[in-house]
């Protein structure tokens, strides 16, 4: 079928939406894409990225001329310490990871999502734009759009819509009302530091280790990353991502999501917003718990930030006869203890409309996720499940 003149809507401007406008942008789509926030708001996006093999190849696809060294770092062991230094245990990854950064990945799709290509469809990349709502109009999906500083409301018709406005999706609870992210009872603090910075005990990153520290029931990760300008070396960063339980009923949840200003924050309070109460005590709880090269890097960070662990599922991506589709969180959001949330909207960008097979991998992925929180945490797995590495070495492949 010719997709000359075909016009598509997606709905929300971050990684997921940018993936699946490149994508369809090269088919020959005139794509418009409605992103919410400001640019500030989007730049202040947190933490690092994980891209599996399914992303790399997408990204070196659809986006030729980018060397993937020019913006990642090969991950390929993940080493359990002990408190003392001591090597616990020690797997490679059973797949290929690079880690990347949101801010990275987000300016280079961007960047060739609004480049004029010959052969390619016509584009629009709207900020501070948001979608109300969406009405299936025989042929065409109707979609209302309104301006969050000028309150204009307009129209368009889209012969398909990609729904890749988040967890908390305003298009997804219109479609499917009741599905909303469920707490999980853990918060995620982050940071880094100058990998000129690092801890002589923590070297191992520069080997291309993902190194991980269990301590007094949470778990903190380590590991290389690109600094804002790529991967030269000297300009490299080290994140960290601790996960830690918290109550969300206790005063520390709320003085934890709380910013600096007095703002309460529902999912994530942004790097340099921190509340200086709430960062001395998280210093301090750094200092009791962990060993003495994580507490250097914990306490000399830069710009930390907070994030509530949540986790959603649809049960249905695909609406109106297949004209519009839930993407990313909007339609599954995996916790991030396996690094592997862009592995869903890459499939579906590269698999439009095959709701099985996105559905499968979707609630497989999910349940992973959760299984490797737990043995973060407690050292342990939920029974009877196994491991992707423990898969690997015994010459299987999941399901």
């Amino acid at each position: 079928m010719s997709t000359v003149s075909k016009k598509v809507v997606i709905i929300g401007g971050s990684i997921a939406g940018l993936l699946h406008g490149v994508v369809l942008k090269s088919l020959g789509y005139d794509v418009c894409i409605a992103e919410a926030r400001h640019p500030d708001q989007l730049k202040a996006q947190a933490a690092g990225l994980s891209l599996g093999p399914s992303a790399q190849s997408l990204m070196e696809t659809f986006l030729p001329g980018l060397d993937t060294e020019s913006y990642s770092m090969s991950t390929t062991t993940a080493q359990f310490v002990a408190a003392d230094g001591a090597i616990v245990s020690e797997n490679r990854t059973s797949i290929t990871v690079v880690c990347s950064t949101w801010g990275l990945v987000f300016e280079h799709l961007k960047r060739e999502f609004l480049k004029p290509v010959s052969g390619s469809g016509e584009v629009q990349y709207l900020t501070g734009t948001r979608a109300t709502s969406v009405q299936d109009t025989d042929d065409v999906v109707t979609v209302t759009l309104s301006a969050l500083d000028t309150e204009l409301v307009e129209t368009l018709p889209a012969h398909l819509v990609i729904v890749a406005d988040g967890a908390y999706s305003t298009i997804r609870n219109q479609l499917t009302p009741g599905v909303e992210p469920k707490y999980a009872g853990i918060i995620a603090w982050g940071g880094y530091i100058p990998e000129s910075r690092v801890p002589p005990k923590l070297n191992a990153v520069f080997d291309g280790k993902l190194l991980m520290l269990r301590a007094d029931g949470s778990y903190i990760i380590t590991y290389l990353t690109p600094g804002p300008k790529g991967n030269a070396k000297g300009d490299r960063l080290l994140d960290w991502v601790w996960y830690d339980k918290c109550d969300i009923d206790s005063q520390d949840f709320s003085e934890t999501m709380t910013d600096r200003s007095g703002r309460k924050h529902r999912v994530t309070v942004p790097r340099g917003d921190l509340s200086e109460v709430v960062w001395a005590k998280r210093v301090e709880r750094a200092r009791t718990v962990l060993s003495s090269p994580w507490v250097e890097m914990v306490t000399t960070s830069e710009s930390p930030f907070v994030t509530a662990i949540t986790n959603s599922e649809s049960d249905k991506a695909v609406f109106f006869g297949g004209k519009l589709l839930l993407a990313g969180d909007a339609f599954i959001q995996f916790r991030p203890h396996l690094g592997s949330s862009c592995n869903l909207p890459v499939l579906q960008a590269l698999t439009l409309l095959k709701e099985d097979q996105v559905l499968s991998h979707g609630k497989e992925f999910a349940m992973r996720s959760i299984a490797a929180g737990q043995f973060g945490m407690t050292g342990t797995y939920p029974e009877g499940y196994v491991p992707l590495y423990a898969m690997d070495k015994a010459g299987q492949t999941p399901a």
